[in-house]
């Protein structure tokens, strides 16, 4: 019906699109066009830049690896080994040779770039290399450098490339880096020649697009480094023009053109080398990638065009349906209608201020009138709702609470019922008009025993107090939503009416001391009273009267939060990750909705907390505790040793000392002192023959009074009694 209608007045609909196209289309499509031209010019602008910067990036590179290994010649010259060499270049001292050789090799293994390292004695022709042994300079295949170094060179020097076959046949382009041995003097006794492998130097470098074939080095000299053979650049056939240009400025690029083809030079002079590094593009490969920017740009624009006249098409369509509409407006207002109910429930429930005209406006769109009498709201919460969520796909568990929904609008006579609805994800709100409490506790008591037998969860029900008009609802349903909680309480699928809890606050001193008592008791890693604290708290919880589940879940979560800390500040002895763990903690607290649950949960927290501190405390006092165990077990037979001779024993304060005994022996020190005394003293009884006063004196009492008395104390019997009960069972296993 809606295409026909839509075909019978094609001007309109003509107009409507051309005016969408106008005010919306035409502009977006022109700051596009400009958007990618900008774009194009930048690239453009750009492209030149980035093979200079990557060409800049690749030089300095290379000139920090040569500084590097002069570097490395100043620490080689020094070495003691390499001097003794140069004074005294014996062939026959093997170790000090093999010594130098695994020096220069570790160099070469480190830098991929080093092709060898050799140690020249000019006086009496001796090579030593890293990868060729020691030999003399008439069997040595590579001496090109030697000359060189015997008629004019003094001090330091890079010589030009040149090509070296070593004896295996194989063929290697190197600079070569020379310096004279010892450093930092001008005699020529001996020198260090150190071989870099072109190939590899000058290798990776990229332009980002690619690595240009023209990649090419002149040294300070006019040598060509890049070139197998060093030529100069007066030899080097059509790129004399590019170097000198490049060599009378340290950086840029310039056009050049060479054999009809015009070709894009950047060059950059590093600072240490002065060496010239140079790469040539073709400018048709800027022309290639200029022409690539405009057909990326003409596709996205083509594409932007398409989008944007459907987006203008299917616009023109949506704001020209309900002009063809507006005479079967009832047809919209019922399929409109639930949606409408929905948001006039939430305004109400939630107090969004709303005029009471525009409040009875909504209410006509949903075929409902502002009923006389009073109102109230009952609230069903599903119990466990987020273990439910957890193990349903959202799908399913919506279709579970609507069947629900449907269910429970059938238990209510029509007079009854005036609105119900979700008004949050786990809660059903039915607002009831003219009901009193006997009628609504007893359709509440229905509905969850119809629930939990038809449904995979249960609910608990909350019942607001009646209110005069809908403003005022949204009391009515705070207090229902109260009240449901009360199944922290007493359990799952409970009903409750909303009560007031006047003075509550005072009654709420106790169950708070409960709460610091049983988190003091954590903190001190005192493991056996925590059941019995954790039981006075929750026992305030459920004979306060009038005790409301938020005040009871408010001190709970204070205590949910002690432990976060608690084991946060331990955490690196436990090993766990903080962050992680707390989070799993509070998460863990959230799910659990009755007391019950809670206690168990709680409890199970405590005690591994209170294990992780006393576990903490036992490893930090244990070398401490052995110490001044030792020193007891030494000086029991002294009948004075106080806290004070303890500490100067084993340089600890007495205070620290008594710490020591309370947290890892688990007694104070009178105590330990005296059992440990009784244990001797049961040793020493069994000899018939020593006196009782005389055990008393080994064992550092005082006076026979008092040894009877302490050994009584622990043993329950006399000392002499005790005597006698050893003997006889000496006698009878005898």
């Amino acid at each position: 019906m809606l295409i026909d209608s839509s075909l019978s007045h094609p001007s309109r609909f003509s107009r409507i699109f051309i005016s969408v196209l106008s005010f919306a289309v035409i502009p977006v499509l022109v700051l596009n066009l400009i958007f990618n031209y900008l774009t194009y010019r930048h690239a453009r602008e750009n492209f030149l830049l980035s093979v200079n910067d990557s060409l800049v990036s690749h030089a300095l590179g290379v000139d920090e690896k040569i500084r590097g290994l002069e570097n490395l010649i100043s620490v080689i010259g020094r070495n003691p080994d390499v001097l003794s060499f140069v004074i005294d270049p014996s062939l026959e001292d093997y170790q000090l040779h093999a010594r130098i050789t695994d020096i220069f090799a570790s160099f070469v293994g480190s830098y991929d770039f080093i092709s060898s390292i050799y140690l020249y004695s000019a006086g009496e022709g001796i090579i030593l290399a890293s990868n060729s042994g020691v030999s003399r300079v008439n069997v040595f295949y590579d001496t090109s450098w030697i000359d060189q170094f015997n008629s004019h060179f003094l001090g330091r020097n890079r010589l030009p490339t040149r090509m070296v076959t070593d004896s295996n046949g194989k063929n290697s382009s190197l600079i070569t880096i020379l310096s004279n041995l010892p450093v930092g003097t001008w005699d020529k006794t001996a020198g260090l020649a150190i071989n870099l492998n072109t190939a590899v130097l000058f290798s990776n470098f990229s332009t980002g697009g690619g690595t240009p074939a023209s990649l090419q080095v002149m040294n300070a000299d006019g040598y060509i480094l890049e070139h197998p053979e060093g030529e100069r650049i007066g030899n080097f056939v059509g790129n004399e023009a590019v170097f000198r240009t490049a060599a009378s400025r340290d950086r840029g690029f310039f056009v050049h053109e060479k054999e009809k083809t015009r070709r894009i030079v950047s060059f950059y002079t590093v600072p240490h080398t002065r060496w010239v590094f140079t790469c040539e593009s073709d400018v048709d490969e800027l022309i290639a990638f200029a022409r690539g920017m405009l057909i990326a740009n003409l596709i996205i624009i083509i594409l932007t065009l398409l989008l944007l006249l459907l987006i203008g098409l299917r616009v023109s369509r949506r704001l020209y349906y309900p002009l063809e509409q507006l005479g079967n407006s009832s047809a919209i207002l019922e399929y409109a209608r639930p949606l409408i109910q929905e948001h006039t429930l939430y305004r109400l429930v939630f107090n969004r201020e709303s005029e009471e005209a525009d409040l009875r406006n909504m209410l006509h769109l949903c075929g409902l009138s502002v009923p006389e009498g009073s109102l109230r709201a009952l609230v069903f919460r599903i119990d466990g709702y987020q273990k439910l969520r957890h193990s349903r796909d959202p799908v399913s568990l919506r279709l579970v609470k609507d069947a629900m929904h449907k269910r429970i609008r059938a238990q209510f006579r029509p007079e009854a019922l005036w609105m119900s609805g979700l008004t949050e994800a786990d809660t059903l709100c039915c607002l009831l008009k003219n009901c009193d409490d006997d009628f609504c506790l007893d359709r509440a008591g229905d509905i969850v025993a119809l629930v939990r037998r038809d449904f995979p969860f249960s609910v608990s029900c909350g019942i607001g107090r009646s209110c005069e008009s809908p403003g005022m609802l949204h009391l009515s349903y705070r207090q229902a939503r109260g009240a449901a909680e009360q199944r922290f309480l007493s359990g799952y699928a409970s009903v409750h009416q909303y009560d007031d809890a006047r003075g509550l606050a005072q009654k709420l001193s106790p169950a708070m001391e409960a709460e610091r008592n049983l988190i003091a008791c954590v903190k001190a890693g005192n493991s056996g009273d925590l059941e019995f604290l954790l039981d006075s708290l929750f026992q305030q919880f459920t004979l306060c009267p009038g005790m409301e589940a938020g005040l009871c879940r408010r001190i709970l979560e204070e205590s949910v939060y002690s432990l976060m800390e608690i084991r946060e500040k331990h955490m690196p002895f436990s090993g766990e990750s903080s962050p992680s763990a707390q989070a799993s903690l509070y998460r863990e607290y959230q799910e659990k909705e009755t007391l019950a649950e809670l206690r168990e949960w709680l409890l199970s927290v405590c005690r591994d907390t209170a294990a992780l501190i006393q576990a903490e405390k036992t490893d930090r006092t244990a070398p401490n505790a052995q110490r001044i165990a030792d020193y007891l077990d030494r000086n029991l037979d002294k009948p004075e040793v106080s806290l004070i001779d303890i500490g100067d024993a084993v340089g600890l304060s007495p205070s620290y000392v008594s710490r020591i005994f309370k947290e890892y022996f688990g007694t104070n020190y009178i105590d330990y002192l005296n059992r440990s005394r009784v244990e001797r003293a049961r040793e020493y009884l069994r000899d018939p023959n020593l006196p009782v006063g005389e055990v008393a004196l080994r064992t550092g009492f005082s006076s026979l009074q008092t040894f009877i008395r302490v050994f009584k104390k622990y043993e329950r019997i006399p000392p002499g009694k005790y005597r006698k009960l050893e003997a006889a069972k000496r006698e009878v296993l005898s």
